[in-house]
């Protein structure tokens, strides 16, 4: 592993904690299956006592306030919905403290994120790659690992073919070309390179240049080879987000305004080319028609889920019906079993929108909480919950986390809490400092 030349940066323990909250967010061979509810209680211990050891997050008002609200989220459904979903209110506190104490004891979060998906991103090109150029001369690689994949239990068959191997899942059929990474689909892992990026934009003055461009540079590649209708259309937004934040530090109100004229002029050319691509312009095209005329599956396209949210929200808007399957359905007991597009709409459905309100408003605050202000925080902001449009990412610790982004430790929020220690202004629980020390200024009794 090549060290970072930082005053601050995440431990090897930091990076290991980040990449198993990464797995658990989308690898299929943790979040399927019985093993799934072993996994998320074997990771919520983990992060519970490692937050406990570090006296971080549970002491959070942030973190208490956000817990408070969802509580009071699901008694009131509970009240009103004559059920208790005692399993699934369990779990998505789980999934809450899982990623929000990821956040809030590793060094250097965003840091130690984007690394982890640089990681993850130079492994799925050797993977993908093999299997194109196999696939070239007429041989599936994948089959090679299909024993593997089976060993594993997280092997999945019939038009959405995916084989599991732990680091990677190869996809099979027509979407063999389409680089998945070690997640559930390509626009999944498309999903996390986008977010990515643009949390390595707000970062970029802390790292050397060279790394910055290859971090850059290997993160878009990989972009381009999940073939993301998505994915595609967030690319060159998130590419802006570093010169916008570059812009923004130098403080300059002309170069703000050039970005502010010349933005809308970049986006047109840009957004009409993409149009062009088949699985852009053609496939949105073809999601909204079968949204309009609810042709088969129409509640599961993005489109479509909204039109199926929709009718829910407009129902029960404040607090949502609940994430058992036994409620979330109520209107369609017909669709019980499936899933739908749309992780915006569908997390209104589910948790009302005061439950939407308290991710999008504990992210926002977070941003800027960072650092992240002026046009970059509405880009990144924009940019991360607009995905949400084209997947459930909020069924997972990840973006569950990013509703608690203000507990990052990183070194500007470290040397505040280093400077209150010195003054005497914060001490950790349970080391007080006697009165006199107090009043003289004093620093923490050892």
């Amino acid at each position: 592993m090549t060290r970072l030349r930082l005053r601050y940066r995440p431990s090897q323990v930091d990076y290991l904690l980040v990449l198993l909250l990464v797995a658990i967010s989308g690898n299929q061979a943790f979040t399927t299956g019985a093993r799934q509810d072993v996994v998320l209680l074997g990771a919520f211990l983990i992060i519970l006592l490692r937050m406990i050891k570090l006296q971080r997050v549970l002491e959070s008002r942030s973190f208490l306030i956000v817990v408070s609200i969802y509580l009071m989220i699901f008694l009131f459904q509970t009240l009103s919905l004559h059920y208790f979903a005692a399993v699934t209110i369990a779990g998505f506190f789980f999934k809450l403290v899982i990623g929000a104490g990821v956040i809030g004891t590793v060094r250097y979060f965003r840091l130690a994120y984007v690394r982890v998906m640089v990681w993850l991103a130079t492994l799925s090109l050797l993977f993908h790659l093999s299997s194109v150029v196999a696939a070239a001369v007429g041989i599936r690689l994948y089959e090679v690992f299909r024993p593997l994949s089976a060993l594993i239990g997280a092997e999945a068959s019939g038009v959405n073919e995916r084989i599991n191997v732990l680091l990677h899942s190869f996809m099979g059929g027509e979407e063999l070309y389409r680089n998945a990474g070690m997640f559930w689909e390509p626009g999944a892992f498309s999903g996390y390179l986008i977010l990515a990026l643009v949390l390595l934009a707000t970062i970029a003055t802390d790292l050397p240049a060279p790394v910055l461009r290859r971090w850059r540079a290997i993160l878009v590649v990989t972009e381009l080879t999940t073939l993301s209708t998505t994915g595609y259309v967030f690319l060159p937004l998130a590419l802006m987000t570093f010169r916008i934040v570059a812009t923004e530090r130098t403080r300059n109100g002309l170069n703000r305004l050039a970005i502010l004229t010349l933005l809308p002029l970049l986006l047109l050319p840009m957004a009409l080319a993409l149009w062009q691509l088949d699985f852009v312009g053609s496939k949105i095209v073809g999601l909204y028609e079968r949204a309009v005329f609810q042709e088969a599956g129409w509640q599961v396209s993005r489109f479509g889920a909204v039109i199926f949210d929709w009718a829910y929200i407009q129902i029960r808007p404040l607090f949502g019906w609940g994430q058992s399957l036994a409620t979330q359905f109520s209107l369609h007991p017909d669709l019980e079993r499936f899933a739908t597009g749309n992780g915006l709409t569908g997390y209104a459905r589910q948790l009302g929108l005061c439950g939407l309100l308290v991710f999008l408003s504990g992210f926002w605050i977070g941003l800027g909480r960072l650092g992240v202000t002026g046009i970059s925080r509405i880009f990144v902001f924009a940019i991360a919950v607009l995905q949400l449009n084209g997947e459930f990412f909020l069924s997972y610790p990840l973006y569950a986390g990013l509703q608690c982004l203000a507990l990052e430790r990183n070194p500007a929020t470290e040397a505040a809490r280093a400077g209150r220690q010195r003054k005497g202004l914060y001490l950790p629980m349970g080391r007080r400092q006697p009165a006199t020390a107090r009043m003289m200024g004093g620093g923490s009794v050892t």
